[in-house]
C-alpha cells in the first residue's frame, strides 16, 4: 500500500521462478531501474520490465497517478516452443487514500478511486524485442564516486 501521494519509491522485484524470465507491468505507472542483481544500473526509465530466472531488480516507483487501485501482473517470457506454464500473476496496489476494493479482473475500466483497477496489457509470452529492448539498453553505472575502472 502506498502512503501518500506525489512519494517516490524504490521496491525490489525478484523472480523466483525456477524455469521462465517473466515479464512484470503496473498499469500506469513507469519505472526507473537502478539495480539488477546488486549492481547498479545508469538509471533507465520503462513501463515494463524482464526478469531473468533468480534475478532481482530494484527500481523507482511514482505514486503519480490518481487514488486508485493498479493492478501490477507478470506473464512468462519465453523463447522456446516447448510446453510451459504460462499462468498470468496479478496483485493490487492500493493508494492508501483510495476506496479499497478487490474487483474481478475480468471488469477492466478506467482507474479513479471509484472504479475497478485497470488489467495491464500483457505482452505476448514469444515477445523477444521487448526483452531485446530492455537487456540492451541497460549499462553499468560508472559516474559514481566510488567506481573505479578495472585493472588491465
Amino acid at each position: 500500500m502506498w502512503q501518500l501521494l506525489g512519494n517516490t519509491y524504490l521496491i525490489r522485484i525478484i523472480n523466483a521462478a525456477l524455469n521462465n524470465q517473466l515479464f512484470f507491468k503496473l498499469v500506469g505507472h513507469r519505472f526507473t531501474v537502478v539495480t539488477i542483481d546488486a549492481a547498479y544500473t545508469n538509471p533507465y526509465k520503462t513501463d515494463v520490465l524482464v526478469l531473468a530466472r533468480g534475478q532481482t531488480t530494484d527500481v523507482l516507483i511514482n505514486t503519480n497517478q490518481p487514488l486508485g487501485n493498479y493492478y501490477m501482473a507478470t506473464n512468462t517470457y519465453s523463447t522456446s516452443a516447448a510446453p510451459f506454464n504460462d499462468t498470468v500473476t496479478t496483485t493490487l496496489l492500493h493508494y492508501a487514500t483510495a476506496a479499497p476494493q478487490v474487483p474481478p479482473l475480468l471488469n477492466i475500466t478506467d482507474t479513479p478511486a471509484t472504479a475497478a483497477p485497470q488489467v495491464p496489457p500483457l505482452l505476448s509470452v514469444t515477445d523477444t524485442p521487448t526483452a531485446h529492448r530492455l537487456s540492451t539498453s541497460l549499462s553499468g553505472l560508472t559516474t559514481s564516486p566510488f567506481w573505479s575502472p578495472p585493472n588491465g
